[in-house]
C-alpha cells in the first residue's frame, strides 16, 4: 500500500500486551489523526489482517509474552507481502535486542517512550 500524505487515510497498528501503553499511544496517535489499530498479540493481529486492516506503519513493544515485537513485524510483513516501516521499543539494556530489530530494518526507539522522537519517525514515514 503506497504512503499517503492525508493523515485520515494512514493506518498504524499498535502491538503491546499492556493495555495502558495500547490505550495511551492509540490516545496520542489518534488525537493527531491517524488511523489506530491496537492488538495484544499475535493472534489478534492475524485476526484483524485477515478482516481487512492494513498497517502504513507498525508500533511493537520488543518483549511481549509469546513472541517478540520483531518476531511479530516480520509475520506481518509475511502475511502482507510487504515490508511495513516498523519501530520497536526495547527497554532492554543490551546490545542484542537492539541488533536484532536494526538487523531486521526496524527504527529502535527505547522504552519509556519520548513522544516528540516517535512523533518525528513518524512524520518521516509519512512524508
Amino acid at each position: 500500500m503506497p504512503m499517503t500524505s492525508n493523515k485520515n487515510d494512514f493506518s498504524i497498528l499498535i502491538i503491546d500486551d499492556d493495555e495502558l501503553i495500547l490505550d495511551s499511544l492509540s490516545e496520542l496517535l489518534g488525537a493527531n489523526g491517524y488511523q489506530i489499530n491496537t492488538a495484544k498479540g499475535s493472534a489478534e493481529i492475524i485476526a484483524k489482517i485477515s478482516n481487512g486492516i492494513w498497517p502504513n506503519i507498525i508500533i511493537a513493544d520488543y518483549r511481549m509474552r509469546n513472541k517478540n515485537g520483531v518476531e511479530v513485524v516480520m509475520c506481518i510483513r509475511q502475511l502482507l507481502g510487504e515490508e511495513v516501516p516498523a519501530i520497536i521499543f526495547i527497554d532492554d539494556t543490551t546490545d542484542e535486542a537492539r541488533d536484532v530489530a536494526r538487523q531486521n530494518k526496524c527504527i529502535v526507539l527505547r522504552k519509556p517512550q519520548e513522544t516528540g522522537e516517535l512523533s518525528n519517525h513518524i512524520y518521516e514515514m509519512t512524508a
